[in-house]
């Protein structure tokens, strides 16, 4: 993947943290389950990751990364070892929607938050990873019209 991308040695190094990201996505709830589901179905399979983190609520080392990943690599690896996770299940990758990401990569705009600040005329402690109906409305229908050609019959399962 990132041979492609940049060549040299920092593609290696990045090709390395891909496959370790692929490794540790094996591991998770997702990449146990996909598989096992696979093995009782041929049906279509859509992989609709948890949110990223509300805008606020990026982790400092993530801000920091940030900084200086200019080119937005981090996030690349972790949205290709998805895909690439999917595919060996011959599923579906739904990356989530880019109207709901904000400027900070990794991270969800804050008009999507749970709570936002606007609603509440009080404190209350706010959720950095749950989002708003509004977000899951966009997410349901970028999911959808995903997945409607593969339910339709009109397209291959596994394109990511």
């Amino acid at each position: 993947f990132f041979k492609a991308l940049i060549g040299g040695t920092a593609a290696e190094e990045l090709d390395n943290l891909l496959q370790g990201a692929l490794e540790s996505l094996r591991q998770s709830t997702c990449g146990v389950t996909l598989p096992k589901l696979r093995s009782i179905t041929d049906a279509p399979i859509g992989i609709v990751p948890a949110p990223m983190p509300g805008a606020g609520f990026v982790p400092p080392a993530f801000q920091r990364l940030h900084e200086i990943d200019k080119d937005n690599l981090f996030l690349q690896t972790f949205t290709a070892a998805c895909a690439a996770l999917a595919a060996e299940s011959n599923a579906t990758f739904l990356a989530q929607p880019a109207e709901t990401l904000a400027r900070t990569p990794g991270a969800t705009r804050p008009k999507f938050g749970r709570f936002p600040a606007k609603f509440f005329v009080y404190d209350i402690e706010e959720d950095g990873r749950h989002m708003s109906a509004g977000y899951g409305e966009i997410v349901l229908r970028s999911a959808l019209n995903a997945m409607l050609p593969l339910l339709k019959g009109d397209g291959a399962q596994g394109r990511n």
